[in-house]
Protein backbone atom coordinates (compact mmCIF):
# COMPACT_ATOMS: atom_id res chain seq x y z
CA UNK A 1 0.00 0.00 0.00
CA UNK A 2 1.31 3.26 -1.11
CA UNK A 3 2.13 5.91 1.85
CA UNK A 4 3.34 9.42 2.10
CA UNK A 5 6.08 11.77 3.68
CA UNK A 6 7.35 14.94 4.20
CA UNK A 7 10.93 15.77 2.89
CA UNK A 8 11.76 19.05 3.92
CA UNK A 9 9.81 21.95 2.87
CA UNK A 10 8.66 21.21 -0.15
CA UNK A 11 6.43 17.80 -0.73
CA UNK A 12 8.39 15.82 -3.02
CA UNK A 13 7.72 11.91 -2.92
CA UNK A 14 6.73 8.73 -1.10
CA UNK A 15 8.26 6.72 1.59
CA UNK A 16 6.96 4.30 4.11
CA UNK A 17 5.50 6.33 6.66
CA UNK A 18 1.77 5.37 7.38
CA UNK A 19 0.78 5.38 11.28
CA UNK A 20 2.86 5.78 14.19
CA UNK A 21 4.43 2.61 16.09
CA UNK A 22 2.63 3.38 19.15
CA UNK A 23 -0.87 3.87 17.19
CA UNK A 24 -0.02 0.48 15.66
CA UNK A 25 0.56 -1.22 18.73
CA UNK A 26 -3.07 0.09 20.44
CA UNK A 27 -4.26 -1.39 17.70
CA UNK A 28 -2.59 -4.68 17.94
CA UNK A 29 -3.71 -4.92 21.40
CA UNK A 30 -7.27 -3.76 20.88
CA UNK A 31 -7.39 -6.77 17.95
CA UNK A 32 -6.19 -9.34 20.40
CA UNK A 33 -8.42 -8.26 23.39
CA UNK A 34 -5.00 -8.84 25.64
CA UNK A 35 -3.55 -5.75 27.74
CA UNK A 36 0.15 -6.51 26.69
CA UNK A 37 1.34 -8.11 23.36
CA UNK A 38 5.19 -9.23 23.76
CA UNK A 39 7.46 -6.22 22.25
CA UNK A 40 8.65 -8.60 19.81
CA UNK A 41 4.81 -8.90 18.13
CA UNK A 42 4.61 -5.21 18.59
CA UNK A 43 7.79 -4.64 16.54
CA UNK A 44 7.06 -7.26 14.14
CA UNK A 45 3.39 -6.30 13.26
CA UNK A 46 4.59 -2.86 13.09
CA UNK A 47 7.21 -4.13 10.20
CA UNK A 48 4.25 -6.42 8.53
CA UNK A 49 1.91 -3.80 8.04
CA UNK A 50 3.74 -0.72 6.97
CA UNK A 51 1.21 1.63 8.38
CA UNK A 52 -1.95 -0.25 7.02
CA UNK A 53 -4.59 -0.23 10.06
CA UNK A 54 -6.56 -2.69 8.45
CA UNK A 55 -3.62 -4.76 7.36
CA UNK A 56 -2.45 -5.03 11.15
CA UNK A 57 -5.74 -6.89 11.93
CA UNK A 58 -5.04 -9.14 9.05
CA UNK A 59 -1.30 -10.22 10.12
CA UNK A 60 -2.33 -10.70 13.98
CA UNK A 61 -4.99 -12.92 12.70
CA UNK A 62 -2.40 -14.94 10.32
CA UNK A 63 0.38 -15.05 13.42
CA UNK A 64 -2.68 -16.80 15.42
CA UNK A 65 -3.87 -19.02 12.60
CA UNK A 66 -0.18 -20.04 12.11
CA UNK A 67 0.31 -20.64 16.06
CA UNK A 68 3.12 -17.98 16.08
CA UNK A 69 1.12 -16.10 18.59
CA UNK A 70 -0.57 -18.29 21.30
CA UNK A 71 -2.47 -17.20 24.50
CA UNK A 72 -1.25 -19.18 28.00
CA UNK A 73 -2.97 -18.00 31.05
CA UNK A 74 -4.44 -14.85 29.85
CA UNK A 75 -0.73 -13.69 28.58
CA UNK A 76 0.01 -13.64 24.57
CA UNK A 77 3.33 -15.38 23.93
CA UNK A 78 5.67 -15.10 20.16
CA UNK A 79 7.02 -18.05 18.55
CA UNK A 80 10.50 -17.47 16.65
CA UNK A 81 9.09 -14.72 14.00
CA UNK A 82 11.35 -15.10 11.07
CA UNK A 83 8.33 -13.31 8.42
CA UNK A 84 4.39 -13.96 8.08
CA UNK A 85 2.66 -14.79 4.74
CA UNK A 86 -0.11 -12.53 3.72
CA UNK A 87 -3.23 -13.62 4.72
CA UNK A 88 -5.31 -14.99 2.42
CA UNK A 89 -8.27 -12.68 3.99
CA UNK A 90 -6.36 -9.91 2.82
CA UNK A 91 -6.48 -9.79 -0.68
CA UNK A 92 -10.05 -10.58 -0.04
CA UNK A 93 -10.42 -7.06 2.12
CA UNK A 94 -8.36 -5.07 -0.10
CA UNK A 95 -10.73 -6.26 -3.11
CA UNK A 96 -14.01 -5.18 -1.16
CA UNK A 97 -12.26 -2.16 -0.48
CA UNK A 98 -11.61 -1.39 -3.83
CA UNK A 99 -14.93 -2.45 -4.69
CA UNK A 100 -16.50 0.09 -2.30
CA UNK A 101 -14.05 3.15 -3.95
CA UNK A 102 -15.33 5.22 -6.48
CA UNK A 103 -13.69 5.11 -10.23
CA UNK A 104 -11.36 8.08 -10.24
CA UNK A 105 -10.10 7.09 -6.33
CA UNK A 106 -9.18 3.31 -7.90
CA UNK A 107 -7.41 5.25 -10.97
CA UNK A 108 -5.46 7.12 -8.35
CA UNK A 109 -4.42 4.00 -5.97
CA UNK A 110 -3.64 1.57 -9.49
CA UNK A 111 -1.51 4.53 -10.80
CA UNK A 112 0.37 4.96 -7.08
CA UNK A 113 0.71 0.97 -7.00
CA UNK A 114 2.26 0.98 -10.08
CA UNK A 115 4.79 3.82 -9.97
CA UNK A 116 5.85 2.15 -6.87
CA UNK A 117 6.95 3.13 -3.42
CA UNK A 118 9.11 6.23 -3.76
CA UNK A 119 8.47 9.28 -6.22
CA UNK A 120 7.46 12.96 -6.88
CA UNK A 121 3.79 13.13 -6.29
CA UNK A 122 2.93 15.35 -9.10
CA UNK A 123 3.27 12.31 -11.45
CA UNK A 124 0.10 10.91 -10.35
CA UNK A 125 -1.75 14.22 -12.11
CA UNK A 126 0.13 13.46 -15.47
CA UNK A 127 0.18 9.93 -14.89
CA UNK A 128 -3.61 9.80 -14.39
CA UNK A 129 -4.79 12.73 -16.48
CA UNK A 130 -6.88 14.06 -13.55
CA UNK A 131 -6.27 17.52 -11.78
CA UNK A 132 -4.57 18.42 -8.59
CA UNK A 133 -7.43 18.58 -6.93
CA UNK A 134 -9.50 15.17 -8.25
CA UNK A 135 -6.14 13.37 -6.99
CA UNK A 136 -5.91 14.93 -3.24
CA UNK A 137 -9.77 14.33 -3.12
CA UNK A 138 -9.34 10.26 -4.33
CA UNK A 139 -6.65 10.00 -1.91
CA UNK A 140 -8.43 11.68 1.07
CA UNK A 141 -11.19 9.04 -0.17
CA UNK A 142 -8.57 6.27 -0.07
CA UNK A 143 -7.06 6.83 3.29
CA UNK A 144 -10.94 6.41 4.90
CA UNK A 145 -10.83 2.98 2.90
CA UNK A 146 -7.85 2.51 4.67
CA UNK A 147 -6.20 1.67 1.76
CA UNK A 148 -3.76 4.36 1.87
CA UNK A 149 -1.78 5.13 5.13
CA UNK A 150 -2.69 7.83 6.98
CA UNK A 151 0.27 10.06 6.15
CA UNK A 152 -1.49 10.65 2.68
CA UNK A 153 -3.24 13.57 4.52
CA UNK A 154 -0.47 14.93 5.64
CA UNK A 155 0.17 15.10 1.66
CA UNK A 156 -3.07 16.60 0.95
CA UNK A 157 -2.40 19.09 3.34
CA UNK A 158 0.17 20.48 1.14
CA UNK A 159 -1.56 19.58 -2.15
CA UNK A 160 -4.93 21.86 -0.65
CA UNK A 161 -2.08 24.46 0.14
CA UNK A 162 -0.96 24.69 -3.45
CA UNK A 163 -4.09 24.65 -5.09
CA UNK A 164 -5.32 27.05 -2.59
CA UNK A 165 -2.43 29.18 -4.15
CA UNK A 166 -3.11 28.90 -7.34
CA UNK A 167 -6.83 29.67 -6.84
CA UNK A 168 -6.24 33.13 -4.98
CA UNK A 169 -3.97 33.55 -8.30
CA UNK A 170 -7.09 33.14 -10.38
CA UNK A 171 -9.30 35.36 -7.86
CA UNK A 172 -11.69 32.17 -7.19
CA UNK A 173 -11.44 33.15 -3.55
CA UNK A 174 -14.75 31.08 -2.48
CA UNK A 175 -12.68 27.61 -3.79
CA UNK A 176 -8.96 29.16 -2.58
CA UNK A 177 -10.63 29.64 0.56
CA UNK A 178 -12.29 26.09 1.15
CA UNK A 179 -9.24 24.49 0.20
CA UNK A 180 -7.04 26.49 2.34
CA UNK A 181 -9.39 25.83 5.08
CA UNK A 182 -8.84 22.01 4.21
CA UNK A 183 -5.22 22.42 4.25
CA UNK A 184 -5.13 24.13 7.76
CA UNK A 185 -7.76 21.70 9.37
CA UNK A 186 -5.19 18.62 8.19
CA UNK A 187 -2.06 21.18 9.59
CA UNK A 188 -3.80 20.84 12.72
CA UNK A 189 -4.42 17.51 13.11
CA UNK A 190 -1.08 16.29 11.94
CA UNK A 191 0.84 19.26 13.31
CA UNK A 192 2.34 20.42 10.01
CA UNK A 193 4.36 23.23 9.34
CA UNK A 194 2.50 25.00 6.58
CA UNK A 195 -0.65 25.75 9.17
CA UNK A 196 0.45 29.35 8.86
CA UNK A 197 0.57 29.64 5.04
CA UNK A 198 -2.64 28.14 4.62
CA UNK A 199 -3.93 30.81 7.39
CA UNK A 200 -2.02 33.26 4.78
CA UNK A 201 -3.62 31.59 2.17
CA UNK A 202 -7.34 32.05 3.71
CA UNK A 203 -6.68 36.05 4.76
CA UNK A 204 -6.00 36.35 1.02
CA UNK A 205 -8.97 34.62 -0.19
CA UNK A 206 -11.12 37.12 2.42
CA UNK A 207 -9.03 39.91 0.87
CA UNK A 208 -10.20 39.59 -2.21
CA UNK A 209 -13.81 39.22 -1.00
CA UNK A 210 -13.45 42.47 0.51
CA UNK A 211 -13.75 40.70 3.77
CA UNK A 212 -11.08 43.22 6.03
CA UNK A 213 -11.92 41.74 9.61
CA UNK A 214 -11.73 38.21 8.53
CA UNK A 215 -8.42 38.96 6.42
CA UNK A 216 -6.81 40.62 9.42
CA UNK A 217 -7.68 37.73 11.95
CA UNK A 218 -6.21 34.98 9.84
CA UNK A 219 -3.19 37.32 9.29
CA UNK A 220 -3.43 37.42 13.36
CA UNK A 221 -3.74 33.54 13.96
CA UNK A 222 -0.80 33.32 11.37
CA UNK A 223 1.91 35.70 13.03
CA UNK A 224 1.22 33.96 16.02
CA UNK A 225 2.42 30.96 14.67
CA UNK A 226 5.15 32.05 12.87
CA UNK A 227 5.96 35.76 14.30
CA UNK A 228 9.57 36.24 12.54
CA UNK A 229 8.87 34.02 9.25
CA UNK A 230 9.46 36.46 6.89
CA UNK A 231 7.43 34.96 3.94
CA UNK A 232 4.72 34.50 6.41
CA UNK A 233 5.28 38.39 7.60
CA UNK A 234 5.80 39.60 3.75
CA UNK A 235 2.59 37.90 2.13
CA UNK A 236 0.42 39.09 4.84
CA UNK A 237 1.34 42.91 3.98
CA UNK A 238 2.09 42.10 -0.16
CA UNK A 239 -0.65 39.42 -0.76
CA UNK A 240 -3.42 39.99 1.54
CA UNK A 241 -3.12 43.54 2.75
CA UNK A 242 -2.38 45.07 -0.24
CA UNK A 243 -4.81 42.77 -2.48
CA UNK A 244 -7.87 44.36 -0.84
CA UNK A 245 -6.38 48.13 -0.86
CA UNK A 246 -6.08 47.17 -4.69
CA UNK A 247 -9.99 46.14 -5.11
CA UNK A 248 -10.63 49.35 -2.78
CA UNK A 249 -8.97 51.88 -5.44
CA UNK A 250 -6.33 52.73 -2.70
CA UNK A 251 -3.53 52.42 -5.28
CA UNK A 252 -0.89 54.50 -3.29
CA UNK A 253 -2.00 52.14 0.21
CA UNK A 254 -1.38 49.28 -1.59
CA UNK A 255 1.97 50.29 -3.44
CA UNK A 256 3.31 51.19 0.44
CA UNK A 257 1.69 47.61 1.75
CA UNK A 258 3.62 45.68 -1.63
CA UNK A 259 6.62 47.48 -0.93
CA UNK A 260 6.74 46.35 2.59
CA UNK A 261 6.27 42.85 1.59
CA UNK A 262 9.00 42.87 -0.79
CA UNK A 263 11.59 44.30 1.88
CA UNK A 264 10.41 40.91 3.61
CA UNK A 265 10.24 38.42 0.59
CA UNK A 266 13.18 39.54 -0.71
CA UNK A 267 15.59 39.46 2.36
CA UNK A 268 13.92 35.56 2.74
CA UNK A 269 15.73 32.75 2.36
CA UNK A 270 12.99 30.65 0.74
CA UNK A 271 12.88 30.68 -2.87
CA UNK A 272 8.79 31.27 -3.50
CA UNK A 273 8.03 34.48 -5.51
CA UNK A 274 4.16 35.58 -4.99
CA UNK A 275 2.59 37.98 -8.06
CA UNK A 276 2.60 41.27 -6.07
CA UNK A 277 6.48 40.56 -6.31
CA UNK A 278 5.87 41.78 -9.97
CA UNK A 279 2.79 43.75 -9.03
CA UNK A 280 4.84 46.34 -6.27
CA UNK A 281 7.35 47.13 -9.55
CA UNK A 282 4.08 47.79 -11.77
CA UNK A 283 2.43 49.99 -9.44
CA UNK A 284 5.58 51.74 -8.86
CA UNK A 285 5.96 52.67 -12.30
CA UNK A 286 2.50 53.99 -12.74
CA UNK A 287 2.78 56.18 -9.37
CA UNK A 288 6.65 57.49 -10.29
CA UNK A 289 8.01 55.02 -6.89
CA UNK A 290 11.36 53.89 -8.08
CA UNK A 291 10.29 50.97 -10.14
CA UNK A 292 13.56 50.06 -11.72
CA UNK A 293 15.08 50.02 -8.85
CA UNK A 294 12.34 47.78 -7.53
CA UNK A 295 12.06 45.63 -10.58
CA UNK A 296 16.12 45.38 -10.72
CA UNK A 297 15.69 43.65 -7.27
CA UNK A 298 13.26 41.42 -7.91
CA UNK A 299 15.00 40.29 -11.15
CA UNK A 300 18.26 39.43 -9.17
CA UNK A 301 16.15 37.18 -6.51
CA UNK A 302 15.20 35.47 -9.49
CA UNK A 303 11.95 36.02 -9.33
CA UNK A 304 10.88 35.99 -12.78
CA UNK A 305 11.39 32.54 -12.74
CA UNK A 306 7.76 32.80 -12.26
CA UNK A 307 5.85 33.69 -15.28
CA UNK A 308 3.73 35.97 -13.96
CA UNK A 309 6.04 38.11 -11.94
CA UNK A 310 8.06 38.17 -15.34
CA UNK A 311 5.05 39.20 -17.43
CA UNK A 312 4.04 41.84 -14.82
CA UNK A 313 7.67 43.36 -14.71
CA UNK A 314 7.32 43.46 -18.23
CA UNK A 315 4.51 46.12 -18.32
CA UNK A 316 6.26 47.90 -15.74
CA UNK A 317 9.04 48.09 -18.66
CA UNK A 318 6.04 49.25 -21.13
CA UNK A 319 5.14 52.39 -18.60
CA UNK A 320 9.06 53.06 -17.99
CA UNK A 321 9.81 53.40 -21.62
CA UNK A 322 6.45 55.36 -22.00
CA UNK A 323 7.32 57.85 -19.89
CA UNK A 324 11.17 58.33 -21.29
CA UNK A 325 9.25 59.19 -24.58
CA UNK A 326 10.02 55.96 -26.11
CA UNK A 327 6.85 54.79 -27.75
CA UNK A 328 7.52 51.94 -29.70
CA UNK A 329 9.92 50.16 -26.69
CA UNK A 330 6.63 50.47 -24.77
CA UNK A 331 4.54 48.72 -27.45
CA UNK A 332 7.33 46.08 -27.63
CA UNK A 333 7.75 45.44 -23.78
CA UNK A 334 3.40 45.29 -23.28
CA UNK A 335 3.52 43.12 -26.33
CA UNK A 336 6.18 41.00 -25.23
CA UNK A 337 4.24 41.05 -21.43
CA UNK A 338 0.40 39.88 -22.96
CA UNK A 339 2.25 37.13 -24.44
CA UNK A 340 4.42 35.58 -21.70
CA UNK A 341 1.35 36.18 -19.04
CA UNK A 342 -0.32 32.79 -18.93
CA UNK A 343 -4.34 32.04 -19.40
CA UNK A 344 -5.41 31.17 -15.97
CA UNK A 345 -3.97 34.53 -14.64
CA UNK A 346 -6.81 36.97 -16.44
CA UNK A 347 -7.01 38.76 -13.45
CA UNK A 348 -3.45 40.26 -13.28
CA UNK A 349 -4.01 40.65 -17.16
CA UNK A 350 -6.75 42.63 -17.05
CA UNK A 351 -5.33 45.01 -14.06
CA UNK A 352 -2.12 45.04 -16.03
CA UNK A 353 -3.70 46.34 -18.39
CA UNK A 354 -5.46 48.55 -16.43
CA UNK A 355 -2.51 50.23 -15.02
CA UNK A 356 -0.74 50.44 -18.23
CA UNK A 357 -3.49 52.02 -20.15
CA UNK A 358 -3.29 54.68 -17.50
CA UNK A 359 -0.17 55.80 -17.80
CA UNK A 360 -0.39 55.07 -21.88
CA UNK A 361 -3.07 57.81 -22.19
CA UNK A 362 -1.01 60.13 -19.92
CA UNK A 363 2.24 59.64 -22.24
CA UNK A 364 0.48 58.54 -25.70
CA UNK A 365 0.93 55.09 -26.60
CA UNK A 366 -0.06 51.85 -27.53
CA UNK A 367 -3.99 51.21 -27.84
CA UNK A 368 -5.41 51.58 -23.89
CA UNK A 369 -8.95 52.22 -25.00
CA UNK A 370 -9.44 48.34 -26.06
CA UNK A 371 -7.51 47.72 -23.30
CA UNK A 372 -9.85 49.51 -20.74
CA UNK A 373 -13.10 48.37 -22.59
CA UNK A 374 -12.00 44.58 -21.91
CA UNK A 375 -11.07 45.34 -18.53
CA UNK A 376 -13.98 46.96 -17.61
CA UNK A 377 -16.14 44.10 -18.93
CA UNK A 378 -13.64 41.61 -16.87
CA UNK A 379 -14.17 43.81 -13.26
CA UNK A 380 -17.55 44.40 -13.93
CA UNK A 381 -18.32 40.72 -14.45
CA UNK A 382 -16.33 39.61 -11.58
CA UNK A 383 -17.84 42.14 -9.46
CA UNK A 384 -14.99 44.55 -8.49
CA UNK A 385 -16.93 47.38 -9.18
CA UNK A 386 -14.53 50.07 -7.94
CA UNK A 387 -11.74 48.23 -10.24
CA UNK A 388 -14.63 48.21 -13.23
CA UNK A 389 -15.40 51.93 -12.25
CA UNK A 390 -11.82 53.21 -12.66
CA UNK A 391 -11.29 51.71 -16.03
CA UNK A 392 -14.59 53.75 -17.10
CA UNK A 393 -13.75 56.65 -15.97
CA UNK A 394 -9.93 56.76 -17.50
CA UNK A 395 -11.92 55.33 -20.78
CA UNK A 396 -13.69 59.10 -20.80
CA UNK A 397 -10.17 60.55 -19.95
CA UNK A 398 -9.04 59.09 -23.22
CA UNK A 399 -12.34 60.71 -24.77
CA UNK A 400 -13.30 56.90 -25.47
CA UNK A 401 -16.79 56.01 -26.20
CA UNK A 402 -18.22 54.04 -22.58
CA UNK A 403 -20.04 50.89 -23.14
CA UNK A 404 -22.73 50.57 -21.28
CA UNK A 405 -24.91 47.63 -20.38
CA UNK A 406 -28.59 47.20 -21.32
CA UNK A 407 -30.90 45.88 -17.88
CA UNK A 408 -31.27 42.47 -18.09
CA UNK A 409 -27.46 41.79 -20.34
CA UNK A 410 -26.01 40.79 -16.78
CA UNK A 411 -27.68 37.43 -16.78
CA UNK A 412 -25.54 34.43 -18.21
CA UNK A 413 -27.51 31.69 -19.30
CA UNK A 414 -27.04 28.74 -16.73
CA UNK A 415 -25.86 26.44 -19.83
CA UNK A 416 -22.87 29.03 -20.49
CA UNK A 417 -21.67 29.43 -17.18
CA UNK A 418 -21.45 25.85 -16.65
CA UNK A 419 -19.11 25.72 -19.94
CA UNK A 420 -16.85 28.80 -18.36
CA UNK A 421 -18.31 31.45 -20.79
CA UNK A 422 -17.71 35.05 -19.92
CA UNK A 423 -20.29 37.75 -20.05
CA UNK A 424 -17.83 39.42 -22.89
CA UNK A 425 -17.66 36.49 -24.95
CA UNK A 426 -21.82 35.93 -24.59
CA UNK A 427 -22.25 39.41 -26.32
CA UNK A 428 -20.16 38.48 -28.47
CA UNK A 429 -22.62 35.27 -28.98
CA UNK A 430 -25.72 36.91 -29.35
CA UNK A 431 -24.26 39.41 -32.05
CA UNK A 432 -23.10 36.58 -33.75
CA UNK A 433 -26.37 35.21 -33.81
CA UNK A 434 -27.88 38.00 -34.95
CA UNK A 435 -25.50 37.42 -38.52
CA UNK A 436 -22.69 40.52 -37.68
CA UNK A 437 -19.42 39.61 -38.73
CA UNK A 438 -16.15 40.08 -36.28
CA UNK A 439 -15.55 43.81 -37.65
CA UNK A 440 -19.08 44.71 -37.00
CA UNK A 441 -19.07 42.99 -33.89
CA UNK A 442 -16.11 44.90 -33.05
CA UNK A 443 -17.82 48.36 -33.87
CA UNK A 444 -20.75 47.67 -32.10
CA UNK A 445 -18.76 46.52 -28.82
CA UNK A 446 -16.02 49.01 -29.08
CA UNK A 447 -13.34 46.42 -28.95
CA UNK A 448 -10.70 45.37 -31.64
CA UNK A 449 -11.60 43.15 -34.50
CA UNK A 450 -8.61 40.90 -33.16
CA UNK A 451 -10.10 40.81 -29.60
CA UNK A 452 -13.18 39.16 -31.19
CA UNK A 453 -11.78 36.79 -32.98
CA UNK A 454 -10.33 35.56 -29.68
CA UNK A 455 -13.54 35.80 -28.11
CA UNK A 456 -15.53 33.70 -31.21
CA UNK A 457 -12.71 31.21 -31.31
CA UNK A 458 -12.85 31.01 -27.49
CA UNK A 459 -16.66 30.46 -27.51
CA UNK A 460 -16.11 27.69 -30.46
CA UNK A 461 -13.84 25.82 -28.38
CA UNK A 462 -15.81 26.00 -25.28
CA UNK A 463 -18.99 25.01 -27.19
CA UNK A 464 -17.38 22.42 -29.32
CA UNK A 465 -19.59 23.85 -32.40
CA UNK A 466 -18.64 25.35 -35.47
CA UNK A 467 -19.51 29.15 -36.06
CA UNK A 468 -22.65 28.64 -38.29
CA UNK A 469 -24.16 26.44 -35.47
CA UNK A 470 -24.04 29.18 -32.80
CA UNK A 471 -26.95 31.05 -33.91
CA UNK A 472 -29.04 28.02 -33.56
CA UNK A 473 -27.14 27.61 -30.06
CA UNK A 474 -28.32 30.92 -29.23
CA UNK A 475 -31.89 30.80 -30.28
CA UNK A 476 -31.80 27.62 -27.65
CA UNK A 477 -30.80 29.09 -24.52
CA UNK A 478 -32.71 29.72 -21.33
CA UNK A 479 -32.91 33.08 -19.77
Amino acid sequence: MPSWTRSGPRWAGWSPSGVSRRRQRATSRSSTGAAQLPDTIQSFVAEQAEGIPFLVEEVLAGLIGEGALTERDGNWHAADLVTAAVPATFADAVRRRLDAADADSRQVLGAAAVLGRRFDWALLSPVTGMADAAVVAALRRGVGLQLVAQGALALTAALDLQISAGLNKQFRADEALAAARRSADASRRFHLAVLPMALIFQATAHAIRGEREAMEARIADAISLAPTDQDVLGCAWGHCRATFSLLAGDLGEAHAQMATGAELMLSSPAAIAPPFLGLWPLLGALLDRDAAEGAARVRAARGTRHLVVAALLGYADAILAGRQGRPADADAAFAAAEAQMGPLMAWYRHYARRLAAEAAVADGWGEPAPWLREAAAFFAARGDDRVAAACRGLLRRAGAPVPRRRPGDGELPGQLRALGVTEREADVLRLVAQGLGNREIAERMFLSPRTVEKHVASLLAKTGLRRAQLAGYSAGLDG
